[in-house]
Parts: C-alpha cells; structure tokens; sequence
C-alpha cells in the first residue's frame, strides 16, 4: 500500500510499536511463557523546544526522545526507561549536551512512580523530565499519549500509565496537560515530558511481598498502590511486610474479584 500525494508520511512510524505489540499478544495464548505485556508503544516522549539562543543570535532545536517502560515478562519484571521496540538505535540526549547546546535547564529526569502496570511481574516504569526553557520559545506538545489505548497487561496484569505533556507558565502554580503545536512560551516556563509504563503481567496478587516491599523502597511503587494494587501491607519506618494483614487482605480481594466474573444468573 502506497500513500499518495498530500497523504501525510510523517507520522507513519508512531503506529508501528503498538502493531507489533497486537501482534505478540495474538500468539500468547499458545506461547504464554515466551509473550510479555504491551510496553508504552510509543517512540518516545518528544522533547521539542525552538528558539534564538541569545548568546549566537542563531535559531535552535532542543530535541530528545525520552524511552518509557516495556511490559512485564513471564520470568520477570519489564525495563523501565527504555526506547520503543522499533528504535533499537536511538537514544535519548543526555543532560549536559542538551544544556550546552541550548538555553534549557533539565530540573529532572527521573522514572515515575506507579506508572508500571501492576502483575505478578510489575510492568517497567515511564519516565518524568522536566524541562525549564531559559528564553522565549515554542513547544511541541502534539504527539499521542496512548489514553484510550494504555499499554494493556496479560494474564490478568494490569495496563501501563499513559504518556503525556505537562506546562506551567511562570506565573503559574500547576501544570496542564497540553496538546498543542509550536506553542509559544514565555523565559522560565516549564514542561513535564510524561511517558507511559509497561501493563502487568499476571495476577498481581500473585506477586512476592517482598518483591513490593522492596518496589515500595525504591520508590517504583507507593504505598498505596501497594495495597490496592498487589493487596501488600507496608508498615512502619522499616515499610516492613505485614504477612497477616497481607494474608487477610489478599484473601478478601480474591473473593471480590471471583464475584466479579461469575457469570450473571438467569432470569426465570
């Protein structure tokens, strides 16, 4: 199939990662110890920034692909900040270039928590960057997010955190998700460049509570999510393992989640 004039081919690529994912995932039923969970499915978070640097008087592009999580494994937990499946040669840009080359300030570049699709093996996790621009410029802030397609999990996993794109204006006190093209902006404006998680996979009640535990100290899972997610009670300075509050709590969910799929009774 051949797309004719003015068809658009720019963005033929950003569909590819998601095809294949489609396609594992149609073979996991008859190989489902050698199938993993959808990952972000995406070819990266874009980060975009056109300017005049002010120190050459000469227009620029700060630009970086950012990687999220890729979905759990049969034997273990999914990578987290990683490039699409089909980028197997692309790389991010790395802090210091991207500031030496351009009027921006990287405040932070870190994994995000509870992005990673709760299972038996917890999906990788996405990425945060944010991003100060340190004269007036535009964003791209247009590229798709995945939200009402989240990368889905398997056997019973849970589905990935979606992408998105994040701006706060100086005079501002939150960010906004944003979709918008060569959005102009003024010095000292900030952009969150959000990518998505890798879903789950398996039940995620099946997974070891120390391997919790220890997602919860670094940091990769909250407490939260510990317990609503993976049915993990953590407690304590310590975030020791509650075994018999887990216990107790792990069993009320599974009676809840077998209620769920009883099929519905008949009517006489």
């Amino acid at each position: 199939m051949m797309a004719r004039y003015p068809a658009p081919m720019s963005g033929w690529s950003l569909i590819v990662p998601t095809v294949v994912d489609t396609i594992l995932t149609s073979l996991a039923g008859a190989i489902p110890d050698k199938i993993p969970a959808a990952h972000h499915g995406l070819l990266g978070g874009a980060v975009v920034f056109f300017g005049v640097n002010p120190r050459t008087h000469k227009r620029f592009v700060a630009q970086s692909l950012e990687g999220g999580g890729w979905g759990g494994r049969p034997f273990e937990d999914g990578e987290s900040g990683s490039v699409s499946i089909c980028q197997g040669d692309v790389r991010n840009g790395t802090i210091e270039s991207l500031e030496l080359k351009s009027p921006i300030l990287i405040e932070e570049r870190s994994l995000r928590p509870d992005s990673g699709g709760a299972g038996k093996f917890r999906g990788g996790l996405g990425i945060d960057l944010r991003v100060r621009n340190l004269v007036e410029g535009r964003w791209n802030l247009h590229r798709p997010r995945r939200i009402d397609c989240p990368p889905w999990g398997l056997w019973s996993g849970k589905p990935g955190g979606t992408a998105d794109y994040l701006l706060k204006l100086p005079q501002e006190s939150e960010f906004q998700s944003m979709d918008a093209s060569q959005h102009l902006v003024p010095l000292n404006s900030e952009v969150i460049v959000r990518t998505g998680g890798g879903g789950g996979w398996g039940n995620p009640l099946d997974r070891d509570p120390e391997l919790v535990r220890g997602d919860v100290i670094e940091g990769f899972v909250s407490r939260h999510k510990a317990q609503q997610e993976y049915g993990v009670v953590v407690e304590g300075a310590g975030l020791d393992v509650d075994r018999a509050a887990t216990q107790r709590l792990r069993a009320e969910m599974k009676i809840v989640a077998a209620a769920l799929t009883q099929p519905a009774n008949a009517s006489g």
